[in-house]
């Protein structure tokens, strides 16, 4: 049992997801509102996880959520529509879904799935089972928790990664051989067959998705336009949200490359691309606001490793992986350099009252966008 005194780090077991994965509900909900809001609050959840996406949140309350805004709005099928509104750029993925681009076939995006999805949740976790001799496999999502079986998340859950295989292979008809539910039979499975469009099994002893084994080598068919669409609607959504937005170019590279790490994707000519732009261009403007690409990369790797080691629970080897660093060692040589001691050294040092419980919600107070503290981490 986990000691609560000085120096402690408690509730590495508790179950995470991060904020951003309520992106684009309100929205398909038409905008928020106090009852909404008090459906948060009843959930055990601030509001302000709805403008903080990089937090973490207990898995547990965002099931709560989304069970009391289906109930309480009337929403019986929350999750499915809720999927369906988001395709196809899934704003609830953040970067993962950016990053589905760049893979050449499902095999390789289900790979990355497993890869990168623990610094998004620990509740929720992608295995393949082969079934019928290896001819069919099962894309089953693992629960950490018999409370984290709820049906508008798991249903949602599946629902996006139904939709996403639709997006990057064009395939509609035929795609699954059949979905599988733990939870019972709704009294309307008309949402369930017009997303999954398949045979339907509910009481079932898992969650997930069969599909041919065949299905695996499907190569990724996305137009760089809708790629690029996919990253401006990321990198906006972002700004959005960000109060005085000043406009500059060093501003909008900084969400640029907040909203995409955690999946080995940015690049100096990746963000040109996303901006209409050369690298040698973006890199001049950058000039002449005083900053550059790997000054800004760099502040803010250093900004959200502070953040992360001293508000949340998230394991030491987690934080570097979602910073895009491509080891453990790599990440504690810099953060050696930013601070002089190691992750777990700072972290350590740091009372167990600076720490945030995942399953109390979001820290007390906002954390500063790296957006607006680059000065002070040496941008230039």
């Amino acid at each position: 049992m986990a000691q609560n005194s000085k120096n402690v780090i408690v509730g590495f077991e508790r179950n995470y997801i991060r904020a951003g994965a309520f992106c684009g509900l309100t929205d398909m909900l038409g905008g928020r509102s106090e009852h909404f809001d008090s459906l948060l609050e009843a959930a055990g959840l601030s509001s302000a996880c709805l403008i903080e996406p990089d937090s973490y949140i207990g898995a547990q309350k965002f099931g709560m959520a989304l069970q009391l805004i289906s109930s309480r709005m009337n929403r019986p099928s929350l999750g499915l529509d809720w999927a369906a509104w988001s395709k196809p750029y899934f704003p609830q993925l953040g970067p993962i879904m950016l990053a589905s681009f760049h893979a050449h076939t499902i095999r390789d995006v289900i790979a990355l799935a497993e890869r990168v999805l623990p610094g998004h949740t620990n509740a929720y976790r992608p295995r393949v089972v082969y079934q019928s001799g290896r001819a069919e496999l099962a894309y089953r999502l693992e629960i950490n928790a018999r409370m984290l079986d709820r049906r508008q998340v798991i249903e949602h859950l599946l629902a996006v990664t139904s939709l996403i295989f639709e997006t990057l292979t064009g395939v509609t008809e035929g795609k699954h051989v059949l979905v599988r539910f733990r939870h019972g039979r709704p009294s309307d499975t008309t949402p369930h067959s017009a997303i999954f469009k398949s045979p339907l099994e509910f009481n079932a002893d898992h969650n997930e998705l069969v599909f041919a084994s065949k299905l695996l080598d499907l190569p990724i068919l996305c137009s760089h336009r809708h790629v690029r669409n996919c990253a401006l609607n990321l990198i906006n959504d972002r700004i959005a949200y960000i109060p005085d937005f000043d406009g500059s170019m060093t501003s909008r590279v900084a969400v640029a490359i907040h909203a995409m790490l955690g999946v080995n994707i940015v690049s100096l000519d990746m963000l040109a691309a996303c901006m209409d732009l050369g690298p040698k261009t973006l890199q001049r403007r950058l000039a002449e606001e005083g900053a550059s690409y790997g000054g800004i990369l760099e502040a803010i790797r250093r900004t959200e490793a502070l953040r992360l080691l001293a508000t949340t629970n998230l394991p030491v080897h987690l934080v570097g992986t979602k910073l895009d660093y491509s080891s453990g060692p790599a990440f504690n040589l810099a953060f050696k350099r930013w601070i002089g001691m190691s992750p777990r050294a700072y972290r350590q040092s740091m009372t167990v009252d600076g720490f945030a419980q995942l399953d109390e919600g979001l820290t007390d107070g906002p954390v500063p966008h790296p957006s607006q503290d680059l000065a002070r981490c040496g941008a230039n």
